[in-house]
């Protein structure tokens, strides 16, 4: 009994818990999903702007139309033809992400939408694992107008999946420390799974013959 009774009071101080069961519970109760959502509501859902950096170097052609992902981008007021290029506009700068990396050119995407988490699971646990593992489920929500526009959807094929479906996360998931968090120091965003994250909102290439790209 005495055994029985220390281990017991072990158990209450946090002692020899079992950090696999401790973070199922935090599923099941709801407190995981919580949590990502809080670290998820900082993160916006952006891809690669043209060439993707800062200024947009993309060529323009006086004496010819521009390619149909180009000028669906302008028609909607997102980007303008500026000198030997493009610039994003007034309406678009909110929706931008840049960073600065210290060069003249810096890396700029597009935000569509922010996510939100439909759904979680523990990752199955390996020999040897020692860190719990779980994969969230999200959709993407509050899209603007233009990420919906025909214009667009016609010129990025990747935008309609991109909005209508549940997507599956690559992000690193872990349990430490008595909580569930993403990534070891932030955000971690492995986005390959969504179509357009691995087109961007780029130019759809000339019609080559009979085959025709899947942007258009």
């Amino acid at each position: 009994m005495r055994g029985a009774a220390l281990i017991a009071a072990l158990a209450l101080m946090g002692c020899g818990r079992d950090p696999f069961a401790d973070a199922q519970r935090a599923i099941d109760d709801g407190s995981a999903r919580a949590a990502i959502q809080k670290q998820l509501d900082g993160y916006r859902q952006c891809a690669g702007l043209l060439n993707g950096f800062l200024p947009l170097d993309m060529p323009v052609d006086k004496g010819a139309a521009p390619p149909p992902g180009v000028a669906a981008l302008v028609e909607l007021g997102l980007i303008r033809p500026a000198g030997m290029g493009y610039a994003p506009t007034a309406l678009a700068r909110p929706q931008l992400k840049l960073r600065d990396i210290g060069a003249d050119k810096k890396p700029v995407e597009l935000c569509y939408g922010r996510r939100v988490v439909t759904g979680l699971k523990m990752k199955p646990r390996d020999a040897g694992d020692t860190v719990p593992q779980l994969l969230y489920r999200f959709r993407i929500v509050d899209a603007p107008a233009w990420a919906r526009d025909p214009r667009i959807t016609r010129s990025f094929a990747g935008m309609n999946e991109a909005l209508a479906r549940e997507h599956v996360a690559r992000d690193l998931v872990m349990y430490r420390d008595g909580k569930w968090a993403i990534g070891e120091s932030g955000i971690e965003s492995y986005l390959h799974d969504i179509a357009l994250d691995r087109q961007y909102f780029a130019p759809c290439p000339p019609v080559e013959g009979k085959k025709v790209h899947g942007c258009r």
